[in-house]
């Protein structure tokens, strides 16, 4: 065997070299943008070098389907990027947006129960009309895909489920990167979701986390078979 293909790192080695979590290696598997030289457990110099060569382009802002155009020819690397600085520039500018305003409403003490909505709306419809643009509510909140494919831990079926139907809670936190909140979505489906190939109650629970928004970060997702009553 090549030497380049020798085994020399496991997932916790190449996790730590490469500081991020054993998730985001299932997640780039997932997306279809990794496959490992070998079938099994373990890393090559190639696959670490290709897994770098991932970290940095999510780093700069691409996501997985971005890097999977680029690998199939359907755009080159430089549109790649621009697009998506594009698209960055349009998302920080509307996050830009609304962190002055939520310090407007900050600075000027504005009370819950008696805030004068109708001045704002002016101001803000003024603003938008000078250039500057606001968050809106569906642009940031929903914008990670929740679709999950998984194995029946029973039967071994693949089934596909929308996440969205167990959320029960969302978080965001601002930065101090200057890249703006974040946001995370944490799902729990409890005993209400069946395989349905072998009926076995399957418990999905987790989380999913974009940073910057509009970008995915990471995630945790645990799937296992509840025990019959």
């Amino acid at each position: 065997m090549n030497k380049e293909k020798v085994v020399i790192k496991q997932a916790k080695e190449v996790c730590e070299l490469l500081r991020i979590k054993n998730e985001r290696l299932k997640y780039f598997k997932k997306k279809g943008v990794f496959t490992s030289e070998i079938t099994t457990a373990g890393y090559t110099a190639n696959d670490i070098d290709r897994l770098k060569q991932l970290v940095v382009l999510t780093k700069a802002g691409l996501t997985c389907d971005d890097i999977k155009k680029i690998d199939l020819g359907e755009v080159s690397f430089k549109e790649a990027i621009k697009n998506r600085i594009k698209m960055m520039e349009d998302k920080f500018q509307q996050i830009n947006g609304a962190l002055n305003l939520s310090a407007e409403l900050l600075d000027d003490d504005i009370q819950y129960d008696s805030m004068p909505s109708d001045y704002y709306l002016t101001e803000i419809k003024r603003r938008e009309g000078e250039g500057e643009e606001f968050m809106d509510c569906e642009d940031w909140q929903f914008e990670l895909d929740m679709m999950e494919n998984f194995k029946c831990p029973n039967c071994g079926t693949e089934n596909s489920v929308d996440l969205e139907e167990y959320l029960w809670s969302e978080s965001s936190d601002e930065r101090e990167n200057g890249m703006g909140p974040d946001f995370i979505k944490y799902f729990d489906s409890e005993d209400n979701y069946e395989c349905p190939s072998c009926g076995k109650v399957i418990r999905i629970s987790g989380w999913r986390r974009e940073y910057p928004v509009g970008v995915f970060d990471s995630e945790e997702v645990d799937v296992s078979l509840l025990d019959d009553e």
